[in-house]
């Protein structure tokens, strides 16, 4: 169960970490990869746990 747990918390800080990655970009990255910068607020907005 404590193996379980600590999956659990690496995944949601790998989940914090890519969204901290995706609030990093400029504008024009988002635009080639398609994202809006309200889209990159909203996903960055949520909790870790959350998808």
């Amino acid at each position: 169960m404590l193996l379980a747990t600590l999956r659990r918390i690496a995944f949601w800080y790998e989940r914090w970490r890519q969204r901290q990655d995706l609030a990093e970009l400029d504008d024009h990255i988002l635009r080639d990869i398609g994202i809006s910068p309200r889209e990159v607020e909203r996903e960055c907005a949520k909790p870790c746990w959350r998808r």
